[in-house]
């Protein structure tokens, strides 16, 4: 009976799931006039968007309701090469350096809490004489060369930078380069829309959001000045698990009722086989 039930158990498909994601929140800084403004993303922000369009992103005025927005970053196009404007020095502070036996240098980062969206990238080596050093990254997203004849500054385009990134350096039969720094730098992203005087607004990136709403005020990205004013958000972001439960309605064989007859059902079979068994071996 007990081997029955189990069985039944597994056999039944799970009606009830839940799923747990987190929200950041900020405030965003009062405005004293009606105006489009330019919001600036903190970096910490931006790097716990697991896409690099930020599909996650929303503002939200007093009253919960959605403010049409878009996201812009702070670089310019020209000649069809990127031109960075104002980059920002990402807070990575120590990078940890392994020559290992393999003929690999592998650089993690140790004290890293955060994760970031980077752009560009510079290694600083110190070695007494010429390199000239190819390097990826484990997840193979890029790869690199460094060499004593350039300023091994790269421009990966958007590049997520996570306590589990590594760099990978091949040695071959050289001696290890010593890294004495690595550099991460990242474009200013904003996010644009028109707001009101005094009214309280709040900015949220929601992970459980997936894809990125369309608005009116996207098809005047290019009429709206890039050199609009720029905002801060006034309060440290902060995060608010949020666990959910998705149900579907259930089929009739999962009534409890049905399910218990079943087995009382198979019990009285099984029984009943016992019997004509133990009967029939008696006989013999």
């Amino acid at each position: 009976m007990k081997k029955i039930c189990f069985l039944l158990y597994l056999l039944l498909p799970l009606s009830v799931y839940s799923k747990e994601w987190t929200i950041w929140n900020s405030e965003v800084e009062i405005v004293p006039e009606d105006n489009y403004y330019n919001i600036a993303l903190p970096p910490e922000l931006t790097g716990q968007s697991k896409y690099a369009d930020f599909p996650g992103i929303r503002l939200y005025n007093s009253q919960g309701t959605v403010i049409p927005h878009f996201i812009r970053s702070g670089n310019i196009r020209e000649e069809s090469s990127v031109h960075y404007s104002t980059l920002t020095l990402l807070p990575v502070t120590k990078v940890s350096q392994k020559d290992s036996s393999d003929h690999f240098t592998y650089l993690t980062f140790p004290t890293l809490k955060n994760s970031y969206w980077y752009d560009k990238v510079v290694f600083y080596v110190t070695y007494p004489g010429d390199y000239y050093r190819k390097g990826k990254t484990t997840d193979n997203r890029y790869s690199f060369t460094l060499s004593s004849y350039q300023s091994n500054t790269f421009f990966p385009g958007m590049q997520r930078l996570t306590p589990e990134t590594t760099f990978r350096i091949s040695n071959e039969q050289n001696p290890p380069l010593v890294i004495d720094s690595v550099h991460f730098y990242t474009v200013p992203y904003y996010v644009c829309a028109f707001l009101s005087a005094g009214e309280r607004y709040t900015l949220t990136l929601d992970e459980s959001l997936d894809g990125r709403p369309s608005y009116d005020i996207e098809h005047f990205r290019n009429k709206i000045p890039e050199d609009i004013p720029v905002i801060s958000i006034t309060t440290p972001v902060t995060t608010v698990n949020q666990t959910t439960a998705h149900t579907r309605d259930t089929l009739w064989i999962e009534n409890p009722a049905v399910l218990w007859s079943i087995i009382i059902l198979v019990g009285i079979f099984l029984i009943g086989i016992c019997f004509f068994v133990m009967k029939d071996m008696k006989k013999k």
